[in-house]
């Protein structure tokens, strides 16, 4: 059994429902209008999905082991975990009464008095009243709560504004306080890493070691994830569901001395308009960020900088080598005011892929360049420093395309290793190529594609007014986002449907493929949708060295979305599981509307088909 709060004082909880919680409560998730929520689930469910299980507001009380008809769900209900767990014997449940009569049929306890009181199947509970009654099955809880909490103690007075409107506003708050929970998250965390560190051992396929780049790049990154989890003070999650749209938001605060909140006060932001900036072409993700830093705290610089510091590259590199390629460096990320990243794959095809990046940047020109300079010197350094990654030396030559002067550089090039070389045909193409150009002084573009689909076609596109402001269902993803975003994503579920398993054959082809070395690169054909989406986007903004980020649906898109990901996920799992080369894979149908849905299932309850409701699917 565990801890429950029955919150007696309706002018406390209506003007604050989290005024009895402490400041340093380990977890609280608070409800503040459970049965309206659960009514417009539920109507949006009966219409989309009419063999789904619907919820009802009592399915909450469950692990409290109260009975139904209790507790008044039309006002805000909280549960605070005292330790850093959701184990029930440390879940406390404040809440309105509703009827007390099932539990408590002689009334309330005294103020600040425990009595027994009877639950579930005549399990016994523990009622207490200071201002507020407690009703616990453990006595452990209801110690923290035996002092009334102070104003200045109480969790309200540390939320920060967007904490509050997010409490205030959602259907469903949650709120972690990290340092209780960092003994947790930190050995999961360094799981994480050291996985990250595996992968780019395997990537390298080295004879006996990690070659000494991916160990010192490897270490960098894992350094500075392992900083965010160590400096992170709140971790805040809410849903809000409106009928029309589902929207999931996170929020995060950092120790305020710390090197996370300096690097997040350092970012601006310019208002930078992607949509007229990035081209309407077909998609699977796209990244903006609006994002200007220091060349001090640009990521760039400081991995330039740690690298070229290596004895292995001080022995290959020349000083004045080294030294302009940091100038050039840090003066190209002092300019930057802005990045994108656009990853598809071959118009009219779901193979192979494309990767399209623009820098916003003063004297974008000069900016060509000074990229051709630092692919061409940093590749030669790579290709020293990282052995067995098989990196080869990148040389650009000069081209035209009308009035627009760029440079290109194979993707592969006589010194590419050869497993490298059919890694880079399998995802790109045989004929792929590096491409730099300024489409203006103020826009650099860089393309990783086929060779006929460059800087050129998307120059040519952005100049005929042909940008995402044409994709309309990419525009209302857009839409939903908050206006002031500084990252914005959005992903084309479809896309990624139809793209994902050809990807991932490709990838199992090509592993295979690496005992026979003469071998070609097996072709990998497929249909895109018809039509972009459904879409789903992202966008964060930074403030006062807190992030803020905010994911958004259309309620309409999500019976779209579960069928197109259900189909994805059949037709992985084919892929996977035969480990064939390669062949003809059949994308995935324009999303439909679908009639049924698997059933969610609620905590407790059995799984369908199992005895209860309707046969399972």
């Amino acid at each position: 059994m565990a801890l429950v709060v029955c919150v007696f004082s309706a002018r406390l909880l209506a003007a604050d429902p989290l005024a009895e919680v402490p400041r340093d409560a380990a977890a609280v998730v608070v409800f503040p209008n459970l049965a309206a929520t659960t009514e417009r689930l539920n109507a949006y469910l009966e219409k989309n999905f009419p063999r789904a299980q619907l919820f009802a507001p009592d399915d909450v009380l469950d692990s409290f082991d109260l009975p139904r008809g209790v507790v008044d769900f039309s006002k805000p209900v909280v549960i605070v975990s005292t330790r850093a767990t959701m184990a029930r014997e440390h879940l406390a449940l404040l809440f309105q009464p509703k009827n007390l009569e099932p539990i408590a049929p002689e009334g309330c306890p005294p103020d600040g008095a425990i009595q027994t009181v009877s639950g579930i199947g005549g399990k016994r509970c523990l009622l207490m009243r200071r201002g507020t009654a407690f009703v616990a099955g453990r006595r452990l809880p209801l110690q923290r709560f035996l002092k009334q909490v102070s104003k200045e103690q109480g969790l309200p007075a540390s939320l920060d504004p967007v904490q509050q409107a997010l409490a205030r506003d959602s259907d469903v708050f949650v709120y972690f306080w990290s340092p209780a929970w960092r003994d947790r998250i930190r050995p999961f965390a360094s799981l994480a890493v050291n996985a990250m560190k595996l992968g780019m051992l395997e990537s390298a396929k080295p004879d006996d070691a990690m070659p000494e780049g991916v160990r010192v790049v490897a270490d960098w990154a894992a350094d500075r994830v392992m900083q965010v989890v160590d400096e992170m003070q709140t971790l805040s999650a809410a849903v809000r569901f409106d009928g029309e749209t589902l929207e999931l938001a996170h929020h995060h605060t950092f120790t305020r001395n710390g090197a996370v909140r300096e690097y997040l006060n350092g970012i601006r932001s310019n208002g930078l308009d992607f949509s007229s900036l990035i081209a309407d072409r077909r998609f699977m993700v796209i990244l903006a960020l609006d994002w200007q830093v220091t060349a001090e705290h640009s990521f760039s610089c400081r991995v330039m900088d740690m690298l070229l510091k290596q004895p292995v590259v001080q022995r290959t590199a020349v000083a004045t080598q080294r030294e302009k390629l940091i100038e050039t460096v840090h003066d190209m990320s002092g300019r930057t005011q802005g990045l994108y990243m656009v990853l598809g794959s071959k118009q009219g095809d779901v193979f192979p892929l494309e990767i399209i990046s623009g820098t916003l940047m003063t004297e974008a020109k000069r900016g060509v360049l000074q990229a051709q300079y630092v692919h061409e010197h940093s590749s030669e350094i790579m290709a020293s420093f990282m052995p067995g990654m098989g990196y080869g030396k990148v040389k650009f030559g000069p081209k035209r395309c009308g009035d627009l002067d760029y440079r290109e550089a194979p993707l592969v090039g006589p010194e590419t290793s050869e497993s490298f070389r059919r890694e880079v045909a399998a995802l790109y193409g045989e004929k792929s190529s590096l491409q730099i150009g300024a489409i203006d002084d103020r826009h650099l573009l860089f393309t990783m594609a086929d060779e006929k689909h460059g800087v050129c076609e998307v120059g040519q596109a952005l100049k005929e007014g042909r940008s995402l402001k044409k994709n309309e269902a990419a525009q209302a993803a857009l839409a939903r986002l908050p206006k002031s975003c500084q990252i914005a994503a959005l992903l084309d579920v479809g896309e990624v449907a139809a793209t994902l398993p050809a990807l991932t054959a490709a990838t199992l082809a090509g592993r295979m493929n690496d005992a026979a070395p003469g071998a070609p690169a097996t072709a990998v054909k497929g249909t895109p949708p018809a039509r972009p989406g459904p879409m789903i986007g992202w966008g964060a903004t930074v403030e006062d060295g807190r992030i803020t980020g905010r994911l958004s649906v259309a309620a309409a898109d999500l019976p779209a979305i579960g069928e197109t990901v259900r189909e994805m996920a059949g037709r992985l799992l084919q892929v996977v599981g035969t480990q064939s080369a390669p062949r003809d894979i059949v994308p995935s149908r324009p999303p439909a509307r679908p009639g049924v849905a698997p059933r969610p299932r609620m905590p407790g309850q059995p799984r369908p088909g199992g005895g209860q409701g309707e046969p399972g699917e």
